[in-house]
């Protein structure tokens, strides 16, 4: 045995000698130079398995003089399995190690290994750390598992190491911050736990970017990072790291990137932030940041994107951010901000997205908004602001999105809006508007939604809103609009919501809103309407809330109706509707609410109601309704409440509505019912 050894050591390559000790069982040794070293192993292993292959003579490496190629090449074999779990690599001895799957060899070394978005499911092997020339490592996008190997930090040529996007677990090895030539380093995309080791900092050519975000990663961001003066991007965003922002991170001089949102980070915001000169994104969305927003951040003159969402900051918005001349992107919405916006943001030329909403913003909306010639989105809701909708806000001819709801503006809808010809969203609602509906806004092309309700708007509902061609939602309840529904909002093909209760409005319901087949509510209780149901609205073959009632409706109930497959509430109520209950209505598989009470209905009740199967709630009181309660409504067994009461039923109760077992309501008092109370009713526990 120990000459086998000492005839091992005398090898310049990798070889093996057998031994037989017993029919069964075989010896299997194998040395391996490995950088100048031999290394040596045995393994008892049976006769019939098969040996490993050597790179030594073979097409992989074809100089066997190349040793420190060969011991790379050997390397790399010992690894395969381990790295590429299920996947396909084409690493052999057959085939030259040059055209290996993401191998770069550079002067006899291995410097390159890419295998990005190969479809690896294995782990990274310990013994990648031995490939001591090795200056890029490229496994992101698979979907390798296990730890990161402490190995790695032995690759002292390294400059790129990009792990992210895998399913990498354990915590970040200390040892990489040995790295000392790395310049990019990127694990983001991982289940990593732990802290972030302190010895990052020591990566002082660190440059390109440190990426750790979507991890699970704890602890405070250590202050040592401040040393990476060459980074330009550090993203530790979506983890869970805790305790206050470094006001070290202020001397990374050439950052241009700092993410730091979705965490669980307090305290306030580091003044030092405000001396990164080139920084042009500051993520501190998602946090529990405390404290005001620094004036010093104005100093940020290459600044595009800020983005401070999400946290409990207080105090006033500093009007030195109106130096932000390059800023694109400024969003504070949801927390707990004061005071007023300050006139100066109306220097931001190439602001393309502000949004201050859910905040206690007071005071007046600038006019000096009106001058982000650049602005798409303004979202202001949810504060305290009050005056009038500045006139100069329609000099925005980029703006798509204006959202001004739930404050206490005051005024009237300034006509100027309509020259928005990009806006595809006005959100006005909850505000004390006054006035009429401007008939401009018939302009807006691209119009889809159109918000104006809980306001005191007043006058008629203008005509040219049925140009909004491209209008889905049209929404003007609980204002005091008067006159009559233009037929002209027939022609919005794209309309689903169209939402008009509680008003004024009088006369009739167009017949032309039934070619709203894309309809999903009409919604027009609570006005003065007149005449008859429209029988077109049976062509509304969408629809799903159709809400008439506290009118003054007249007529018979549109067997059309019976048309509307995917209704799911019908409410008439509180109208003078005459005539039967159409049979039809017992085709609504979908219905689960059906209120026809306070009406002038007669004749019987038709027994394919009891086809409803989806009715919660049946609403026929105060009617003139005649005949027998149907059996069939026991069929009914998803109904909560059945109102019958203040008609003119007779017969007896049917034994049968023991079988709505839901039932909490069952009112049939003031009718002309005979015989016994059903003892099935007893079952009612509801």
């Amino acid at each position: 045995m120990s000459k086998l050894l000492r005839n091992s050591t005398r090898s310049c390559s990798i070889f093996r000698q057998r031994i037989v000790v017993l029919p069964a069982l075989t010896f299997f040794w194998s040395a391996v130079i490995l950088t100048g070293r031999i290394l040596v192993a045995g393994a008892l292993i049976p006769v019939a398995a098969q040996t490993i292959n050597s790179c030594t003579n073979s097409v992989a490496v074809p100089d066997p003089e190349d040793a420190n190629l060969v011991a790379d090449c050997n390397v790399l074999l010992a690894a395969k399995d381990t790295l590429r779990g299920t996947a396909s690599l084409n690493w052999s001895t057959t085939i030259p190690i040059s055209q290996w799957d993401g191998v770069t060899v550079s002067r006899s070394r291995v410097t390159s290994l890419r295998l990005s978005d190969k479809k690896l499911t294995g782990r990274i092997p310990a013994q990648l750390g031995n490939l001591s020339n090795l200056q890029r490592l490229v496994l992101s996008e698979n979907n390798l598992t296990g730890d990161i190997p402490a190995e790695l930090g032995n690759l002292s040529n390294l400059e790129s190491l990009d792990l992210s996007h895998n399913d990498l677990t354990g915590e970040i090895p200390a040892v990489l911050g040995n790295l000392s030539n790395l310049v990019l380093l990127g694990i983001s995309e991982n289940n990593l736990t732990g802290e972030i080791p302190a010895t990052l900092g020591n990566l002082s050519n660190l440059k390109s970017w440190l990426a750790l975000s979507h991890n699970d990663l704890t602890g405070e961001i250590p202050a040592a990072l401040g040393t990476l003066s060459n980074l330009v991007l550090l993203d530790l965003s979506h983890n869970d790291l805790t305790g206050s922002i470094p006001a070290a991170l202020g001397n990374l001089s050439n950052l241009e990137w700092l993410l730091l949102s979705d965490n669980q980070l307090t305290d306030e915001i580091p003044a030092e932030l405000g001396n990164l000169s080139l920084l042009t994104e500051l993520w501190l969305n998602n946090n529990q940041l405390r404290g005001s927003i620094p004036a010093q951040l104005g100093n940020l003159s290459n600044l595009q994107g800020l983005y401070l969402y999400d946290n409990q900051l207080t105090g006033s918005i500093p009007a030195q951010l109106g130096n932000l001349s390059n800023l694109q992107r400024l969003s504070f919405r949801h927390n707990q901000l004061t005071g007023s916006i300050p006139t100066e943001l109306g220097s931001l030329s190439q602001l393309q997205w502000l949004s201050f909403s859910h905040n206690q913003l007071r005071g007046s909306i600038p006019s000096a908004l009106g001058n982000l010639s650049a602005l798409q989105h303004l979202y202001l809701y949810d504060n305290q602001l009050t005056g009038s909708i500045p006139a100069q806000l329609g000099n925005l001819s980029a703006l798509q999105q204006l959202y001004l709801s739930n404050n206490g503006l005051t005024g009237s809808i300034p006509a100027q809006l309509g020259n928005l010809s990009n806006l595809q969203h006005l959100v006005l609602y909850n505000n004390q508007l006054t006035g009429s509906i401007p008939a401009q806004l018939g302009n807006l092309s691209n119009l889809q939604h159109l918000l104006l309700y809980d306001n005191q708007l007043t006058g008629s509902i203008p005509a040219a809103l049925g140009n909004l061609s491209l209008l889905t939602g049209l929404w003007l309840q609980n204002n005091q609009l008067t006159g009559s529904i233009p037929a002209q909002l027939g022609n919005l093909s794209n309309l689903q919501h169209l939402v008009l209760y509680n008003n004024g409005l009088t006369g009739s319901i167009p017949a032309a809103l039934g070619k709203l087949t894309n309809l999903t509510r009409l919604e027009f209780q609570s006005n003065q309407l007149m005449d008859t149901i429209p029988a077109q609205l049976g062509n509304l073959s969408n629809l799903q809330h159709l809400l008439l009632n506290d009118n003054q409706l007249t007529g018979s109930i549109p067997a059309q109706l019976g048309n509307l497959s995917n209704l799911q509430r019908l409410v008439l109520n509180n109208n003078q509707l005459t005539g039967s209950i159409p049979s039809e209505l017992g085709n609504f598989s979908l219905l689960t609410e059906l209120w026809l009470n306070n009406n002038q209905l007669t004749g019987s009740i038709p027994s394919v109601l009891g086809n409803l199967s989806a009715l919660q709630q049946l609403y026929l009181s105060n009617n003139g309704l005649t005949g027998t309660i149907p059996a069939a409504l026991g069929q009914l067994t998803n109904l909560t409440r059945l109102e019958f009461q203040s008609n003119q039923l007779m017969g007896t109760i049917p034994s049968a509505l023991g079988n709505l077992s839901l039932l909490t309501v069952l009112w049939l008092q003031n009718n002309q019912l005979t015989g016994s109370i059903p003892a099935e009713l007893g079952s009612l526990s509801q």
